[in-house]
């Protein structure tokens, strides 16, 4: 936590993060401000020391206190940093706040060793058991949420197979096989029984083995910062205390004769009163923690193609949308004119193009950092991406303004667009492509009667070819003279180049296909220079590639 409170936590990068005076926030609660200039050190110091004396054991309530207010306000201060993992951390320090982790092995005990009896060394089993109880829902949970389709079908994370941590997997099985049995499905597995296996004797270890090989690959695979470590870490509070401490004993070579071991007959229980409460405030703990990552149905105003703000959710890898456009549109109604900013500007990260609520805090940040025009101005925004797979497709409309528009957590973001579900029977067709063919695609579907340009689509490809693959589409020319549209309807293909706007014409949405060829800047493995035709034209390959799209959208059309 302490190296989390450095990196991730974003203590070293402090003035780049919150000291830009038209940096975007997107708060929680709009009440929740960056404090102004190095004040924000002053906080983040606050931080490290609350977590250097939990470390230590040193004036360990007072610390706690100090890394909980100042974990929890930077962490509700800017959602584009949240994910699974730093929600665990929160916990995890309020957890801590109400333990007896104090009792051994820290500063506070060896200040009051001499005037503190044996019985203040033993710590409470339910300290253990509420964050075994912590750890059980994280894991269970995980694997509940892996039920979802697209994870047990192999959509999630694709081509993770051929990372090198399963290069021994790959002598025996192909990529493929590795991508969706070991990574989805077993990951699935893993999630789902790691809990119970922890909670047995006799599968302990075993699971324990399992786990620690399981959170050194993700720490591998992923940059998910401490979050590895921290599980890795955690499972000791599984075993038996008195087994562990043991251990920690014998590696210390503290010994311990018979005459020191607490004897339990001067152990002073609790009064039957705090018992009660101990065990109320236990199982109200554990039922918000198995509610909370299912209660989007109330918090509506926080869902998108996917719920939540990827906090509490405990769904890790199992949605990933790969964007491939986000236009910021500025309209200035005053002066009659508008231009487009650049989305990387002002923030981070762009995941708060991917959420509901977070689309109008970005729009008042642009008008707050344009004092001049605010009066009388709209934000649009187009955003285009891919969940898993996919096609890619328009998140958001780009006809709303999002600078007045209205936003509740209670209910539905009317401006998000809609996930072409009923598109998924193409999605095998679309992975198997792009798996077999070295060509740059792009598959795209649109919405009745909407626009897109390829202004941002394909911008090395020296001949490009646009195949229907369902729908029917007007393609256009953006040129001085104008010029007529080409309609396309499933299974024709035409060749494309320039500026040029597609136009969804059918009743229902159109989805489409880019096949380019790529520039010798672009061609992979060393292959440079005089083996790629530079005249204007399709190439054989994007012939071939539309031919296929038109067999494979007729095919689609007789099953239907």
């Amino acid at each position: 936590m302490m190296i989390d409170t450095m990196d991730e936590r974003g203590f070293c990068r402090a003035d780049k993060r919150w000291m830009e005076p038209t940096k975007c926030y997107f708060p929680l609660f709009d009440f929740i401000k960056p404090l102004p200039g190095r004040w924000m050190c002053l906080a983040y110091a606050f931080m490290f020391s609350g977590v250097l004396g939990m470390l230590t054991g040193f004036q360990y309530r007072t610390s706690c206190a100090m890394y909980a207010i100042s974990y929890w306000y930077i962490f509700l201060a800017d959602k584009t940093s949240w994910n699974n993992h730093s929600y665990l951390f929160g916990l995890l320090i309020v957890i801590f706040s109400v333990t007896d982790a104090h009792r051994n092995w820290s500063a506070d005990s060896w200040q009051r060793r001499k005037i503190a009896s044996e019985e203040s060394s033993l710590v409470p089993r339910w300290n253990y058991l509420l964050l075994r109880i912590q750890f059980f829902i994280m894991y269970f949970v995980a694997g509940l949420k892996k039920f979802e389709p697209d994870w047990l079908r192999g959509y999630s994370v694709m081509s993770l197979g051929r990372h090198h941590v399963f290069t021994p997997f790959r002598y025996v099985f192909s990529a493929e096989f590795v991508d969706h049995w070991i990574v989805h499905v077993g990951g699935f597995v893993i999630d789902l029984f790691s809990g119970f296996g922890l909670c047995f004797r006799f599968t302990r270890p075993l699971t324990t083995v399992v786990l620690l090989a399981f959170h050194s690959m993700n720490a591998m695979m992923f940059t998910i910062g401490m979050f590895p470590y921290v599980c890795a870490a955690m499972l000791p509070v599984f075993f038996n205390p008195s087994v562990t401490s043991k251990v920690l004993r014998d590696f210390a070579g503290i010994g311990r004769n018979d005459s020191q071991k607490p004897m339990l007959a001067v152990y002073k229980l609790p009064t039957r009163t705090k018992q009660n409460a101990i065990t109320a405030c236990l199982c109200a703990y554990t039922i918000l923690q198995l509610f909370l990552p299912y209660s989007h149905f109330i918090t509506q105003g926080y869902n998108g193609w996917r719920n939540g703000l990827y906090g509490y959710s405990w769904d890790m890898m199992v949605y990933n949308i790969d964007v491939a456009k986000i236009q910021v549109k500025v309209v200035d109604h005053a002066r009659r004119e508008y231009f487009f900013l650049d989305p990387h500007s002002w923030t981070d990260n762009v995941k708060w193009a991917l959420h509901g609520d977070m689309l109008p805090q970005f729009a008042e940040c642009v008008a707050t950092n344009m004092p001049d025009r605010s009066a009388n101005m709209s934000v649009r925004m187009d955003v285009w991406g891919s969940l898993n797979g996919r096609f890619h497709q328009r998140l958001v409309d780009p006809k709303a303004d999002l600078l007045h528009a209205h936003w509740s957590p209670w209910s539905p973001a009317p401006w998000l667009m809609p996930l072409m579900q009923h598109l998924d029977r193409w999605r095998p067709w679309i992975v198997d492509t792009k798996r077999k063919t070295n060509e740059n695609l792009l598959f795209f579907a649109d919405f009745p009667g909407m626009t897109v340009t390829n202004d941002d689509y394909m911008p090395n490809a020296t001949a490009t070819t646009l195949a229907v693959l369902e729908g029917a589409v007007a393609v256009r020319e953006l040129r001085d003279d104008g010029g007529e549209p080409v309609r396309l309807v499933s299974g024709e293909a035409v060749e494309v180049t320039g500026r040029h706007a597609v136009t969804t014409v059918s009743a229902t949405p159109s989805c489409s296909v880019y096949a380019a060829e790529s520039t010798d800047a672009d061609t992979e493995d060393g292959h440079r220079g005089g083996g790629v035709d530079s005249r204007p034209g399709c190439s054989d390959a994007c012939y071939a590639f539309a031919f296929d799209a038109i067999k494979a959208a007729f095919s689609a059309i007789f099953r239907i």
